[in-house]
């Protein structure tokens, strides 16, 4: 649009490939060689995590579309600002408490909700965190002392018993054999808590062994893509987002009024194909930072 204000923006773009090394190196080079004024936050805690603590010593305010867990939030750290809506380690709460506000509600019969359990997640910062919340344990404050307790977990609270849990590393491939397993311990309610994209293999892999639990929920798979390359093995799983295209919100770009259709309108028009949660978070970051620099008149971090 223009600038903000006046004067135009340039945008230093770096690729970190996933790689938390590669992002605080980066982050070093955009604060001391590059002397930015602003930074726009990286997706996954786990690259995030160790980047917070660069842009905290510099007191560099650090805008995050995607990290939201509580071991990065619980540090007392004053820069880090978070875009989801709730911390990752109490997203498993929703999906639990959705089965049984469901059949309070008479849409499940009381004879249909699930009784047994089975979790399985990739060893990785953001699948861990809603493992904790789901199964129970502590997540530890690095640097002090503090620990959250939760307690034995939201299923076990439920009644709901843990009969399969499985970690399994990035490098997993035997989708087939894992989902044979969760068939076989009777599980009727799966929680497969991934990173983009395992979650269309286990999919894949539950059509494949036949397994149709009463419940599946997925922390990935708003994106197109995750529809289109599962066609009708899509039904039935409950995904988790931070954003949907549907309410009817409307907030402030440029100083002008923008909604949410607004947003949906306008990304479509110029990428040729709808938005999900991850544009939607991006976004949200760079409307906050306009908005920040607009309401203070400057870049000033403090």
């Amino acid at each position: 649009a223009g600038g903000i204000d006046g004067p135009t923006l340039d945008l230093e773009i770096s690729d970190n490939r996933s790689d938390p090394q590669t992002g605080v190196n980066q982050t070093q080079r955009f604060i001391s060689s590059d002397n930015v004024d602003m930074l726009f936050g990286t997706f996954s805690t786990l690259l995030s995590f160790p980047i917070e603590a660069i842009t905290e010593q510099q007191k560099m305010v650090y805008l995050e579309p995607a990290d939201s867990a509580v071991a990065s939030h619980s540090r007392g750290f004053k820069y880090n600002f978070g875009f989801t809506p709730k911390p990752i380690d109490y997203i498993g709460q929703t999906p639990v408490d959705a089965i049984f506000e469901l059949s309070e509600a008479g849409d499940i019969d009381e004879g249909d909700l699930p009784k047994k359990a089975a979790v399985v997640y990739q060893d990785d910062f953001f699948p861990n965190s809603i493992a904790r919340g789901l199964l129970g344990g502590e997540a530890k404050t690095p640097g002090s002392d503090d620990v959250v307790d939760f307690g034995e977990g939201y299923l076990a609270e439920k009644g709901i018993e843990v009969v399969y849990k499985k970690q399994y590393p990035a490098d997993f491939s035997n989708w087939t054999s894992l989902l044979k397993s969760i068939k076989n311990s009777g599980a009727d309610y799966l929680f497969a808590l991934t990173q983009t994209p395992t979650e269309v293999n286990i999919a894949r892999a539950m059509a494949t062994v036949k397994y149709e639990p009463k419940g599946a929920f997925f922390s990935q798979g708003t994106y197109e893509q995750f529809e289109k390359s599962l066609g009708e093995n899509a039904d039935g799983i409950i995904v988790w987002s931070s954003w949907s295209p549907k309410p009817e919100w409307q907030g402030l770009l440029n100083d002008k009024p923008f909604s949410n259709q607004d947003f949906v309108k306008a990304f479509s028009d110029k990428y040729g194909n709808p938005p999900d949660e991850d544009h939607a978070q991006a976004f949200t970051v760079c409307q906050a930072a306009e908005q920040a620099i607009r309401a203070t008149g400057g870049t000033n971090q403090e």
